[in-house]
């Protein structure tokens, strides 16, 4: 190996680093996206940064929401040449995030000097860092609804263990649907036993 390709295979390794602890520290994923695309163009000198997840724009850095459809085209493993407004001309990479490669990360740097293979390299070792940041925070977020539900749970029987009114436990569901859905309004309505045709409005959370 050369000098200059230890120099490059250091150089990615340490670029990688700072991106692995950066996104990692993140606390939720809209902020883990956002550091991404900062650590990415800071690593490649880059003017943009941006996630895609389909058409939609993630996550943006270097140039407004309406500049960055013309990122939108950059294919995944390949490399390209797009035409920025207020940049110019760029050389532009992406790098799959997920699976599908609907969620990607997209490096634009003005001038037409194409990306080297390290560079190449490095921006699929960023994206495999980024789904694996994400996959984590999806995991945590789903024990924390998971753990969420059985404690709402727990409360709804230990009510009905202790023969609560009806009433009460009714609210208590209504209660823990608003909390665990993140909802404004929920309600449990009751077929009237009187008039099968009507609903009765037993308990709501939200509404009068």
């Amino acid at each position: 190996m050369s000098s200059s390709q230890r120099f490059a295979a250091a150089w990615a390794a340490h670029e990688l680093a700072e991106f692995l602890v950066a996104v990692s520290d993140c606390a939720d994923e809209p902020t883990a996206l956002g550091i991404a695309v900062e650590r990415a163009a800071e690593a490649f000198e880059a003017e943009v940064g941006a996630v895609f997840g389909g058409d939609e724009v993630r996550a943006l850095i270097g140039v407004p929401h309406h500049d960055a459809s013309a990122l939108s085209g950059v294919e995944v493993g390949g490399a390209c040449s797009v035409e920025l407004p207020g940049i110019g001309q760029c050389a532009a990479i992406a790098a799959g995030v997920d699976e599908s490669q609907s969620l990607r990360l997209v490096i634009a740097r003005a001038g037409s000097d194409p990306f080297t293979p390290e560079e190449r390299g490095l921006t699929r070792s960023m994206a495999r860092v980024l789904a694996m940041a994400l996959r984590n925070f999806r995991l945590v977020n789903s024990l924390t609804e998971r753990q969420n539900l059985l404690e709402r749970l727990s409360v709804i029987q230990r009510s009905i263990a202790h023969r609560a009114e009806l009433d009460d436990v009714l609210e208590s569901i209504t209660a823990g649907l608003v909390d665990l859905l993140g909802d404004d309004v929920a309600m449990i309505r009751l077929l009237d036993p009187e008039d099968p045709t009507r609903h009765l409005l037993v308990a709501s959370r939200g509404i009068p």
